[in-house]
């Protein structure tokens, strides 16, 4: 019996796999074409329609991405493809993007670049974007409008450090243990219910340990919350 159980995970591990990555490859397809309707686009109307699109299919396929790594968790260790990265340069990025996510909530978003000039990083270039924008994201959807977000982007003891700081919701300390945890939510009232799944801070943990760094929160209710990430430059 405990053969046939493991055998069934084996194959439902696979299946779920293989459905994830038939899932993203025509996604990255519809992302090469829709950078190149934007490249011939008449008008800056329509450029900014497909912007919009494109960083919504990046963010589909960021979710994809979640799901595999939830279903390969503490059975697999994920593979590193590790290049030179620009931290800068991608924190950027995706706060374009989010500002096309979220075109109807105000909100400031700073990037604090304390960075030496030109410094790269040796990290896996999706893997730490996906972390970004999940920790830059989550302080965008819990908090009012106007919410100031603030990315800092340092070294320390010659380790990339990124913070994200809000002045959102922030998180009571009984909850703070729990949210690094596979499909833990924090419980919120009925208006500030937001969509998700409880895997973003889970992904995100698994990610930076495997970069071997660290992620930590400090945060209060009603006062924000700060969310550090450290890891290795080389």
């Amino acid at each position: 019996a405990i053969r046939r159980k493991e055998a069934l995970l084996r194959k439902r591990e696979m299946t779920i796999n293989g459905t994830i990555h038939d899932l993203k490859s025509p996604l990255n397809s519809v992302i090469t074409m829709m950078g190149w309707l934007k490249q011939t686009a008449p008008d800056k109307e329509t450029k900014e329609m497909l912007e919009t699109s494109k960083a919504g299919v990046r963010r589909l396929i960021s979710n994809i991405e979640a799901l595999l790594m939830t279903a390969r968790m503490d059975r697999r260790q994920v593979v590193l493809n590790k290049s030179l990265i620009d931290v800068p340069e991608m924190a950027e990025g995706v706060k374009k993007e989010l500002s096309c996510l979220y075109p109807g909530k105000p909100h400031t978003i700073c990037i604090i670049n304390e960075l030496p000039a030109g410094l790269q990083v040796m990290a896996d270039g999706m893997y730490i974007e996906n972390v970004i924008r999940n920790l830059m994201e989550n302080a965008l959807k819990y908090s009012d409008a106007g919410v100031r977000i603030e990315v800092s982007l340092s070294i320390v003891n010659e380790r990339l450090r990124v913070s994200v700081k809000d002045n959102g919701w922030g998180i009571a300390p009984c909850h703070q243990k729990k949210l690094f945890t596979q499909f833990y939510r924090v419980p919120r009232s009925e208006e500030q219910q937001q969509k998700g799944y409880g895997i973003g801070l889970a992904q995100s943990k698994y990610i930076i340990n495997e970069h071997g760094g660290e992620i930590m929160v400090k945060s209060a209710e009603g006062e924000g919350s700060t969310f550090t990430f450290i890891i290795p430059c080389r």
